[in-house]
């Protein structure tokens, strides 16, 4: 009976499993719709065969009709070739015999700037839509707002799709809506969008389950963000507006929020004090604005959840508060491109996580969403200036998320703490075109995951310690500008480190890969034999000089007092009336006192 039973089982998942006839006759013609596959991606996608194994395609395991296509194009992969769409494909209804289809993702792929094509409105069942980076033009069809379902959204990087004259009113009826991406389209003349103030005529407040709102890189005008505007957005996680140089920055109360990105808007004036009570927030990006004055203490001792905090590019002064050190969480601190002042402070060793070596596996997971489609998709960047160059990180790539301190570009004073070895888990430390002086702690080398070294540009002195060459994982050191000396060390991983701009401008420091050599090689002091020569040079010069002054002072004497005599008759004549003057005057008084000698000497 058992065994009669799991035979049944068996057949019932075997015949669940085969695709629908009509759905793989439906894949097909929507295969057609692409003239071309330089990756083979469809290659699998074959009449006769079950449409339920072709790859980018899933059903269910019940029924099975086709619930996903999934044809994005993983950036990460350079032979990922985009799937390129025929100039029809707009009028292409096929998809629409997928009854059932929840999940489309068509990311990446070329729509040869076609417009969305409308019958997708009727597709009610789906929950997930991303069209981002597809290339596509003209106006956003109204009737996707039929679409009361969808959980995720996403247009971004469609600079060419614009609202359908001002009216974005349709997004105001996908209450479902978790996850909502609108980044670097022109909704410029969409102002009941962007005027996020409160009120029945604004969409966006009607969106009550939305957790991600991303509207960066827009042609906004005047955009105002305000507390009634955001009140019915509860459930708001993350916020994501940059680049948005018009944006009014008037927000209410966002208690709940965890991540907030408001790069390159510039905003002006103190930090948002509406932030001190954001309790939750792990992620503060405020880069590349004008905020100015000290950088506020209650960043440290209310923003206790605090992993990410990015401030680079702003005009804070002051020092840098000691409270920052209560954030011990926090993964990434980049104060770089500001104006602060004072020592760096003392303990650093407080941040928990950078003190902690661990492996790429056990690093902070950087999306929050339990929908795993949802943090696919929720792509934000963040500049690392990690071996001395810009690099960008998406929040997928953020599961090994760099750990990393970058106070470069400011005027910090004082010595490198020596605190800074207990950082274990850092990977890049930036403290570059600073003031600071002292010595390299020698025990750096107990930084064992560190990859970029940056201390250029500042005025530490004494020799490179021995222990860098313990850095298997250093990929970049920056030593360069600075009062080093000594010798290079050339063991261990040094050894193959022939980056002589690296050590540029330390004029006390010898050795490879510098071409200046050290006196021997188990002499750590700077070549004194070159530095004699360099004396000895610079006395001749001097000799030199002292030569050539006492030449053009004679010659100026003399012929200042020739000179005047030839050409003037009257100073010459005086002048030598003046000479026998005083040629008899000198003779006289001397031949008298010749005879006034005699006198005395001469016998009685």
């Amino acid at each position: 009976m058992i065994l009669l039973l799991l035979q049944l089982q068996f057949c019932l998942s075997i015949t669940a499993t085969t695709c629908i006839q009509k759905e793989r006759k439906a894949l097909l013609q929507f295969k057609n719709s692409f003239y071309d596959d330089p990756s083979h991606r469809l290659a699998s996608w074959n009449n006769g065969t079950d449409c339920c194994n072709w790859n980018e395609v899933g059903c269910n395991q019940t029924t099975g009709y086709v619930t996903i296509i999934d044809l994005r194009r993983d950036f990460q992969q350079v032979d990922f070739h985009i799937l390129p769409l025929y100039n029809n494909y707009s009028t292409d209804s096929s998809l629409l015999e997928l009854k059932y289809l929840n999940y489309l993702d068509l990311s990446g792929n070329h729509f040869n700037f076609t417009q969305i094509p409308s019958f997708l409105g009727s597709m009610v069942e789906l929950t997930y839509l991303n069209l981002s980076n597809t290339i596509i033009s003209g106006k956003v069809p109204p009737h996707l707002g039929n679409l009361t379902k969808l959980k995720a959204f996403d247009l971004s990087f469609n600079y060419q799709l614009q609202s359908n004259n001002g009216d974005v009113e349709w997004i105001s009826h996908l209450s479902s809506l978790q996850f909502l991406g609108f980044t670097d389209m022109d909704f410029s003349k969409s102002l009941n969008l962007m005027q996020i103030r409160g009120g029945d005529d604004e969409c966006f407040i009607q969106l009550g389950n939305l957790e991600l709102l991303d509207i960066s890189k827009n042609l906004f005008f005047k955009v105002v963000l305000t507390e009634a505007g955001f009140a019915n957005l509860s459930r708001l996680e993350t916020l994501v507006i940059d680049h948005n140089e018009h944006l009014s920055l008037d927000m209410g109360n966002l208690s709940y929020i965890l991540q907030l990105y408001l790069r390159n808007n510039n905003f002006e004036g103190s930090m948002p004090i509406v932030l001190k009570n954001s309790h939750f927030l792990d992620t503060l990006d405020l880069e590349g604005n004008k905020f100015s004055g000290n950088i506020p203490i209650w960043v440290g001792n209310n923003l206790l959840n605090l992993q990410l905090l990015i401030l680079r590019g702003n005009l804070f002064n002051g020092t840098i508060p000691s409270t920052l050190c209560k954030l011990t969480g926090l993964q990434i601190l980049d104060l770089a491109h500001n104006q602060l002042e004072g020592d760096i402070p003392p303990n650093l060793s407080n941040f928990n996580v950078m003190t902690r070596k661990r492996s790429t596996d056990g690093y902070y997971y950087y999306c929050k969403y339990s929908n795993a489609e949802m943090c696919y998709h929720s792509e934000k960047y963040v500049v690392q200036n990690i071996k001395s160059s810009e690099l960008n990180y998406s929040m997928k790539q953020l599961k090994t998320f760099l750990v990393k301190i970058d106070l470069s570009k400011n005027h910090l004073v004082g010595s490198i703490p020596s605190e800074v070895i207990m950082l274990k888990g850092l990977f890049g430390l930036n403290l570059s075109h600073n003031n600071l002086v002292g010595t390299i702690p020698a025990e750096i080398g107990e930084m064992k995951v560190l990859e970029s070294l940056d201390l250029s540009f500042n005025k530490l002195s004494g020799p490179i310690p021995r222990s860098l060459s313990k850095l298997s994982s250093l990929g970049v050191l920056v030593l360069s500008h600075n009062n080093l000396s000594g010798e290079i060390p050339r063991e261990g991983h040094l050894s193959t480190y022939n980056e002589a701009s690296s050590f540029d401008d330390n004029p006390y420091l010898c050795g490879d890969p510098l071409p200046t050599k050290c006196v021997n090689e188990n002499s750590p002091e700077p070549q004194l034999k070159d530095m004699n020569n360099v004396d000895e040079e610079e006395d001749k010069w001097e000799k030199w000089l002292v030569y050539i002054m006492i030449i053009v002072g004679f010659i100026v004497g003399f012929w200042g007092v020739v000179g005047s005599l030839i050409l003037k008759k009257s100073w010459r004549y005086k002048y030598f009336k003046f000479v026998d003057e005083t040629y008899y005057k000198v003779g006289a008084t001397i031949w008298k006192s010749i005879e006034f000698l005699k006198g005395i000497c001469s016998p009685k």
